[in-house]
């Protein structure tokens, strides 16, 4: 038997700012730039919650994200 999951159009939210819930509790914000097959995210100009951090890129693991939002 095959499971297929849906994996969310990422396409809709390109160049726009997003949240991205992480599995460690860490919520991340910044404008969508890039993705592949696997869910890894580029994000530029973003930031986490925990922390007043600022980066001008950042990479997410795709098997470490738990959802993502547009704002």
């Amino acid at each position: 038997m095959s499971i297929k999951i849906n994996i969310p159009d990422l396409k809709l939210f390109m160049e726009e700012e997003i949240q991205i819930q992480l599995k460690n509790k860490l919520c991340l914000k910044g404008t969508l730039r890039g993705f592949d097959q696997f869910l890894n995210i580029v994000l530029e100009k973003s930031s986490y919650s925990k922390e007043s951090n600022y980066f001008d890129i950042l990479i997410v693991r795709g098997n470490s994200i738990m959802s993502v939002s547009k704002l």
